[in-house]
């Protein structure tokens, strides 16, 4: 598995130049909906580069690093969505199946039109977001959820029976702040 850690710079400039893209599509969205978790912060960037309110709904596509085969809807949006045209951000578009799932659900809440948004899309996706920076086959640890991926990266590697200083020392070739490592090994 190859990784890569985007810095907090490159996830807001990725943002910026999406943003940018986004304000050039000839209809414009007026709500951008974040799939939570991976969505949230993405989201919430973009609304502030674009001036657009925010709202979220949570599903769970992954355990252990691994997809799901059924995406499980933990929270809703809570509202009908009659009219609104829908910036739908999540941070990667992996299969497409979240995105796929996602613009039925939203149609479902009366969404006119749905417009994906993500940072990364990967190759094998078979719904690549309308708007997107970036394309790879790597698993990405993003500065906003890097601590939870370095908890299942690490529980990986030691079920492959790799010891901890190598696996802190695959952490500093990737980069990975020392602050994070520091924390890491408090945690059993």
């Amino acid at each position: 598995m190859r990784f890569l850690v985007p810095t907090w710079e490159e996830v807001t400039g990725d943002l910026m130049m999406m943003a940018s893209q986004i304000k050039e599509l000839p209809e414009h969205p007026n709500l951008v909906i974040a799939i939570a978790r991976g969505g949230l912060v993405p989201a919430r960037i973009l609304s502030d580069f674009l001036s657009l309110p925010v709202a979220s709904y949570t599903v769970s596509s992954y355990e252990d690093l691994k997809q799901k085969k059924e995406e499980k809807m933990l929270f809703d949006v809570g509202g009908r969505l009659d009219g609104q045209h829908i910036l739908l951000v999540d941070d990667v578009s992996d299969t497409g199946m979240t995105f796929t799932r996602a613009k039925k659900y939203l149609t479902k809440l009366g969404a006119d039109k749905i417009t994906t948004a993500a940072i990364f899309s990967k190759p094998a996706s078979i719904l690549p977001p309308d708007v997107y920076a970036r394309v790879t086959d790597s698993w990405i640890i993003f500065p906003f959820d890097m601590f939870e991926n370095l908890l299942k990266i690490r529980k990986r590697w030691r079920g492959e029976g790799v010891a901890e200083e190598n696996i802190i020392r695959r952490f500093e070739i990737l980069r990975i702040p020392h602050d994070y490592l520091k924390r890491l090994l408090l945690e059993p």
